[in-house]
């Protein structure tokens, strides 16, 4: 008799191959009968239903994600990769990942490389040769599953191990939140990994060979590739697009946040890349966890010494199957500018132009920034590669984008077309600027009436940011009392800022909070009881007198004071 279906609903997540089907079944059968509900989506989606909706539903609804691996699942497109991308999201402590095939035949999800994986590779084989020993492995690993969705604590083994050594960053949500909602930049990210083997999906055309596909395989002595642009342009959607798509040959990749001290810090990025690249490189893994057991001291390390102990000597040892320097392996830095302090240092970018040479041959780095003179001084000896907003590969980019979301208000756009021609003037070719329209049109800051009317809307981020403030806080005294000493110290405190300092500094009553940050709605970010802007580009408009003028700019030295 079934236990009463009270312990939660259970996500499974696989290709639907041989390689998972039967042992797929097998559990789901299992859970069933130890009161867990198993939600499996070819038994719930009927044909024709949207299904990034469905899935979507179906994975918010449920408690937990188990996520087989199989060379299938793992495949490009790979829907098993979409479903954990989404599951990460709303539940990113409950996902947990079962390894089906040889791990030198899967290919996991960078996205998926803080966690720990069960290891069922052998169970076919074991099924076949040896069935007693297949139900012995067979009915511990069920009991590891049960364990690990009662108690909520990931799977035991090397990654784990490595985890708690390493102590790396987290950048789950970054690289899920960077790539969500844009698609494109194929003359610049085209062609990645097609030649590994890759599924294509059905009948589509080959991809276009990109810029970073053009330089990784081209053989040249320069390996650091930097992509430089203004703000908004959509670096971050790059970094995190090319993790995605590129996913056989990024190693690692990493976003740094101008109001997270722990992503600028060089020594906690060099820790993150370690553990990221040991996730992919059994090797390389292997001789991180000899370093491990032997106790090796990290804390004391400075950022140079860790990047010579965890990179730059075990690398060496590592050949990974090929030294090829025509298929270069990738490490990906995102918005390297946001670790410049006030005088223009960075340690990262001093690792970046001196040390990073380094590392073995087959090893390239990918670098996003702004074209800041620092960062130029150092790597401009690679050579930049500079990405104009009026570039017309990013302008057609932008008017894919444009279209698809005038369409999606249906009958609010009289004239999709002219509505996608002001959008396109006003927006000068950058991408922050039309994401920022589309929320302020959401937030009905911004009318639709508006967006038919060449030369009414607000012309470029400046512009919009200044409607914004004048749409939201008419009343220069209210903005002055409760909503610019706030910002202030926002801007002070270069990273987020703690609630509870915020309340004690400005005399929050019982609705001083939300009386200050409910006004602000998607313009600031609050997190584990911080709050912070959310972009530098908001950041740098408030704190420059010429930028904002004289009615919302925000002093950080007021803040500091």
């Amino acid at each position: 008799m079934l236990e009463s279906r009270t312990k939660g609903r259970v996500f499974l997540s696989y290709g639907h191959d041989e390689a998972c089907t039967g042992l797929v079944d097998r559990i789901k059968a299992d859970l069933e009968a130890r009161g867990w509900e198993p939600w499996v989506d070819k038994h719930r989606i009927d044909f024709g239903d949207d299904w990034r909706r469905e899935i979507t539903k179906g994975i918010r609804e449920s408690q937990h994600v188990l996520a087989f691996l199989s060379k299938y699942s793992t495949r490009k497109p790979g829907v098993c990769r979409q479903e954990v991308a989404i599951a990460l999201g709303p539940l990113r402590g409950h996902v947990y990942t079962v390894l089906v095939e040889p791990l030198s035949e899967v290919t996991p999800p960078l996205i998926l490389s803080r966690l720990q994986w069960l290891d069922m590779q052998q169970w076919q084989t074991l099924k076949d040769s040896n069935p007693a020993e297949y139900e012995s492995m067979y009915g511990q690993c069920l009991e590891q599953i049960l364990s690990v969705l009662e108690r909520n604590q990931p799977f035991a083994g090397e990654i784990d191990e490595l985890y708690r050594w390493l102590k790396p960053l987290d950048g789950t949500a970054d690289m899920v939140d960077a790539e969500n909602g844009f698609t494109g930049r194929e003359w610049l990210l085209g062609g990645i990994g097609n030649t590994t083997g890759d599924a294509e999906p059905p009948d589509s055309a080959p991809s276009e060979v990109g810029e970073i596909e053009a330089w990784r395989t081209a053989g040249s002595s320069n390996r650091v590739f930097w992509l430089a642009a203004q703000p908004g342009w959509g670096k971050s959607s790059v970094a995190a697009r090319l993790a995605h798509v590129g996913r056989t040959k990024v190693l690692a990749v990493h976003f740094c946040k101008h109001d997270r001290p722990n992503t600028r810090d060089a020594r906690q990025v060099v820790r993150t890349l370690a553990f990221q690249m040991a996730t992919q490189l059994g090797d390389y893994r292997q001789l991180l966890l000899a370093e491990a057991a032997r106790n090796t001291a990290l804390g004391e390390m400075n950022a140079q010494e860790l990047f010579h102990a965890l990179l730059a000597n075990p690398l060496t040892h590592v050949l990974q199957g090929t030294d090829n320097i025509r298929d270069l392996h990738l490490v990906v830095l995102d918005a390297l500018d946001e670790t410049l302090d006030e005088r223009g240092r960075s340690d990262l970018l001093n690792l970046v132009a001196t040390d990073f040479q380094r590392l073995p041959a087959w090893i390239g780095l990918v670098v996003t920034s702004r074209p800041e003179a620092p960062i130029d001084r150092q790597l401009g000896k690679f050579g930049v590669h500079q990405l104009a907003a009026e570039d017309p590969r990013n302008l057609e980019d932008l008017r894919k984008y444009v279209a698809a979301w005038l369409e999606s208000l249906g009958s609010k756009i009289k004239s999709v077309d002219k509505a996608l021609g002001a959008v396109m003037d006003a927006s000068a070719g950058n991408f922050l600027y039309i994401r920022q329209l589309r929320q302020a049109v959401a937030d009905d800051v911004v009318s639709t009436d508006i967006l038919m009317e060449p030369g009414q809307l607000p012309r470029g981020l400046s512009s919009l940011y200044e409607q914004w403030f004048q749409r939201r806080f008419p009343s220069a005294d209210y903005y002055d009392e409760k909503l610019r000493p706030l910002l202030e110290l926002m801007l002070a405190a270069r990273e987020p800022l703690p609630l509870s300092v915020a309340g004690v500094v400005l005399g929050w009553g019982a609705y001083g909070k939300a009386a200050a940050l409910e006004p602000l709605g998607t313009l600031c970010a609050m997190r584990d009881g911080t709050v912070g802007l959310f972009h530098k580009s908001l950041a740098d408009w408030l704190a420059s007198a010429d930028a904002s003028g004289r009615y919302f700019h925000a002093s950080p030295a007021q803040g500091h004071q």
